[in-house]
């Protein structure tokens, strides 16, 4: 094994851990310091919080996104068995683009931080949790925006947010936080 490389063995977990490879003082970008425990805990507090804000904001941002999302309102007309609720959400021109419009206000908010996490873990060629997460989520992402498309011919190049699986990402990212 002493003919790999130093990036290979990185990667692989070969190398051992030296002194010049340990950071010399904790950045506020989530690295710790081991001689140093409230550091860490400061930094770990200020990370909770931030989620805890980015949370109560997105579960606002989610009631529209999930109220105009076209799946789960049919789910709504399936369950409301009484006639006499009549409940029903207000359309208006454009009203079927609330739905992909929030969550991607709401990817851009509340799962950006799982994204610079993973960056993190990568630069320091250590795959994590939010390296996972942060796949999941771009897949996600991914995968709601080809529900837009619905005829891929070159001629007749269609997007339509009707059908769209916005909702998914939107819960999601919910969950996640």
């Amino acid at each position: 094994m002493g003919h790999l490389g130093p990036s290979i063995r990185k990667l692989a977990g070969i190398n051992r851990v030296q002194k010049r490879d340990m950071p010399k003082q904790p950045s506020q970008q989530g690295q710790t310091c081991s001689h140093n425990p409230q550091a860490n805990y400061t930094l770990s507090m200020d990370r909770e919080q931030m989620f805890r804000r980015r949370f109560w904001i997105c579960l606002v941002l989610s009631i529209p996104a999930l109220l105009y999302s076209p799946t789960l309102q049919t789910w709504l007309e399936r369950l409301m068995v009484p006639t006499w609720l009549d409940f029903s959400i207000l359309a208006f021109p454009g009203s079927v683009w609330v739905t992909p419009l929030f969550a991607l206000l709401i990817f851009f908010y509340g799962g950006v931080p799982f994204l610079r996490l993973a960056g993190q873990e990568l630069r320091r060629y250590r795959l994590g949790m939010m390296t996972f997460l942060a796949l999941i989520l771009v897949a996600a992402l991914a995968y709601s925006l080809s529900t837009l498309v619905r005829d891929y011919s070159p001629s007749t190049f269609v997007i339509d947010a009707t059908g769209a699986l916005f909702w998914e990402l939107v819960v999601l990212i919910d969950m996640l936080l």
